[in-house]
């Protein structure tokens, strides 16, 4: 058994903490993972890039994904060549403009647009307004988890959603802990 799952986003998003509970999902699971990442400028709206790799893996760089959590639009982009007809997609639709699309450098790409392209390499596109429904959960910061939600339907993960839940818990303070096990419920409703 091997899964290999990026997460994209921008700092500020969560990104790393959504890599890490599911890196800890599968410590109470036993199962061996490993985690990369990549968040230069994240702290200033840079872009940021988890890999979290499930099994029989030995290192955190990813070929190919059988699952891409994008939660900001135009990160999912990156990832396009990693995606094959099997692979997961599941996207925010919170589009962040790049500083040449504010500048009118570069056209401001829409996020039908974005669905169009990624839906040229998979149809197994989720979209989803992570954004809104956080702000449901009672904070606009469970956007991440409402993503670990979504990926939890797909039926990829090797653990039980007990186990992802729990893990959610332990990550986050326990002030915030029933904001975001009501945030992976919403983002797990969603088709």
């Amino acid at each position: 058994m091997k899964r290999e799952i990026e997460i994209r986003g921008v700092g500020g998003q969560g990104v790393i903490l959504a890599a890490h509970t599911l890196g800890e999902a599968c410590l109470k699971a036993g199962i061996h993972c490993v985690i990369g990442e990549i968040h230069g400028m994240s702290q200033r709206g840079g872009s940021v890039l988890c890999t979290v790799r499930m099994g029989d893996v030995y290192g955190a760089q990813t070929r190919g994904v059988d699952c891409l959590l994008a939660l900001e639009a135009l990160e999912a982009l990156r990832s396009y060549d990693k995606l094959s007809g099997d692979s997961h997609v599941i996207l925010n639709r919170r589009l962040i403009p790049t500083f040449d699309m504010s500048q009118g450098k570069t056209k401001i790409m829409t996020v039908e647009e974005i669905e169009t392209q990624i839906r040229e390499r998979t149809e197994r596109l989720t979209v989803l307004n992570a954004t809104e429904l956080a702000e449901q959960a009672g904070s606009v910061l469970t956007e991440n988890v409402i993503m670990l939600g979504a990926l939890s339907r797909t039926g990829i993960l090797p653990f039980s959603n007990d186990a992802l839940k729990e893990a959610i818990t332990e990550s986050v303070p326990a002030r915030y802990a029933e904001a975001n096990l009501k945030a992976f419920e919403l983002g797990k409703a969603q088709q």
